[in-house]
């Protein structure tokens, strides 16, 4: 319909947990980097010291991590099951 939704019209809409449902905001130096190949360099750099240009992008990613992580700790399924790890 081309309407825009909030992510809690969204959760409300399809009965979305609050800690299932994530938004990571656009990010200019992440678009870049990963245009370049560079995405995992961009967030490693950033993480854990993210710079005032793409401090809202990296506290969402850091938000959906640590959302991700509780999900599935405790379970064998994704991360575990797959060999995967997450920062």
């Amino acid at each position: 319909t081309g309407q825009y939704n909030s992510l809690d019209d969204i959760r409300c809409r399809y009965h979305i947990p609050e800690n299932r449902l994530f938004a990571i905001p656009y990010c200019m130096e992440a678009a870049e980097s990963g245009a370049r190949g560079r995405i995992a360099d961009f967030i490693a750099e950033n993480y854990k010291k993210p710079s005032a240009g793409n401090k809202e992008f990296i506290t969402a990613l850091q938000k959906a991590y640590n959302g991700m992580m509780d999900f599935y700790s405790g379970s064998l399924s994704f991360p575990q099951a797959s060999g995967l790890s997450f920062m």
